[in-house]
């Protein structure tokens, strides 16, 4: 018995060893590999190619697919995907890199290439050896809608500049171009969907520059941020000016129930990313400090509106200090609206006094109900000061219209308001959603912090998220 004991024991050895064995040894992942990336030319100027040669690599399994992202300044700029079969293949990409709205002159633009396998294994890797110029003009052109051509000299304190005579009206249409005799062969600036900006493929309308508020003696381009403007005396008509808008005082506000405040009202067509001026306002106001952020950003000491090119209506509420934009056609799916309590707009002295269930903008100033514009194809954001009152509540709904939704809505089915239906969560814990709408009622944990949000709605995510940016 004991003989044959230590057989078997002898026998169950090796096979112990290799559970052992088993047990031991990891889970190896099969991670592909660029072996090489290389880029050419070394040196070139916006609007010419470049070309990419990626070799890609795994020794165990199929590659899946190869991600090429362009960056400059640490910027992308473009994204290519290509989608892979085998186990060794060379991926070529060629890029023609345009030039664009402040383009940097002798940045560096970096490549990388990302790919991955069809197991998920993933591998990078990352040139930045090209070296890319702007191109350079010794003269431009201004295309008249008639025919006309008129040569545009550099401005000898800016050479971003340039610069031709123009006295005859303050209302035209033109294009800037920099092959007079050919304007195919060259680079073309004119109405791109609405924006004076440059054509990526040489198809492009007469952009109309206007501005009602100068007697121009010239005419500027600046070839690095793509502005172009009247120059000129600047008249004073006594009036208010928010671009194309001339704001003029309500007076449909009931006095008695909202004393002492003033608004300004006017309609104007708003170009997306085109310049805006601000006329006739007093020298105290400092317009930075009242601009709508979900409507016009600052750059560079200049004004430019950010949203879609549309009519809109603009209601300044000196009261308060701060713009109220609103599309004159403002019904879904442009935008989104809110009433309730607890908003107010998103400047100092904060206040929510006004928020309330009420969509009459006719006789109510400005703050009373929310705007929301469309900033994606589902997506509405807006930034607001949120807070919570003394009895530590806030709560408002968001609608499709104003007035209730009556007589029809304009929402999905003809909803007027949005429900659970269309929002299942909030981003934002002291934020919960009830049927559609936000309410917090003496909820203490977590506690809401007071402060300028930005609320996004994503209808494709049916989320919303709100960002504290500032906290009061």
């Amino acid at each position: 018995m004991k003989r044959k004991f230590e057989f078997l024991a002898l026998l169950l050895l090796p096979g112990l060893f290799i559970l052992n064995s088993c047990k031991n040894d990891g889970i190896v992942e099969n991670i592909p590999k660029v072996v090489s990336l290389d880029v050419s030319p070394q040196t070139l100027t916006y609007g010419e190619e470049l070309t990419v040669n990626a070799h890609l690599k795994d020794d165990a399994v199929s590659l899946y697919q190869a991600i090429f992202t362009y960056s400059i300044g640490g910027q992308s700029i473009k994204l290519d995907t290509f989608k892979l079969s085998s186990s060794d293949q060379t991926v070529t990409d060629v890029f023609k890199l345009n030039l664009y709205r402040n383009a940097p002159d002798n940045a560096k633009l970096s490549v990388k290439v990302e790919v991955m396998n069809s197991e998920g294994g993933i591998d990078s890797l990352t040139v930045s050896n090209v070296t890319v110029k702007r191109p350079t003009f010794n003269n431009l052109y201004l295309q008249l809608e008639n025919g006309e051509v008129l040569e545009m000299t550099k401005r000898i304190t800016d050479t971003n500049v340039f610069e031709c005579s123009w006295v005859l009206s303050n209302d035209i249409n033109v294009k800037v171009i920099s092959n007079a005799t050919t304007p195919q062969n060259g680079l073309i600036w004119g109405n791109v969907k609405g924006t004076f900006d440059l054509s990526q493929d040489g198809t492009v309308g007469f952009f109309n520059l206007v501005d009602p508020l100068i007697v121009p003696s010239k005419i500027t381009f600046n070839i690095l941020t793509f502005d172009l403007e009247f120059e000129g005396t600047t008249m004073d008509d006594g009036n208010m000016w928010i671009g194309m808008a001339k704001l003029t005082q309500e007076t449909g506000i009931d006095p008695n129930t909202f004393p002492g405040i003033t608004v300004m009202k006017g309609t104007g067509h708003f170009t997306k990313n085109g310049q805006v001026y601000f006329r006739g306002f007093p020298n105290s106001v400092n317009i930075s400090k009242i601009l709508n952020p979900d409507f016009f950003e600052m750059r560079d000491g200049k004004y430019y509106f950010t949203q879609e090119t549309d009519d809109y209506i603009i209601r300044y509420d000196m009261s308060i200090g701060f713009i109220f934009v609103y599309p004159v056609d403002s019904n879904y799916p442009k935008g989104i609206y809110i009433a309730g309590w607890g908003f107010g707009p998103p400047v100092q002295p904060y206040t929510t006094v006004r928020s309330d269930y009420n969509f009459d903008d006719e006789t109510l100033p400005p703050g009373v109900f929310y705007f929301m514009p469309k900033i994606a194809d589902g997506v509405y954001a807006a930034t607001v000061y949120l807070a919570v009152d003394t009895d530590d509540f806030i709560g408002f709904n968001f609608y499709y219209q104003k007035g209730w939704g009556d007589p029809v809505g304009y929402g999905p089915g003809g909803k007027a308001e949005v429900t659970g239906a269309e929002l299942a969560y909030s981003t934002n814990d002291a934020f919960p959603l009830s049927n559609g709408a936000i309410w917090r009622e003496n909820i203490h944990d977590p506690k809401f912090t007071n402060g300028v949000y930005l609320l996004k709605i994503d209808f494709n995510k049916r989320e919303l998220s709100a960002t504290l940016k500032t906290a009061n």
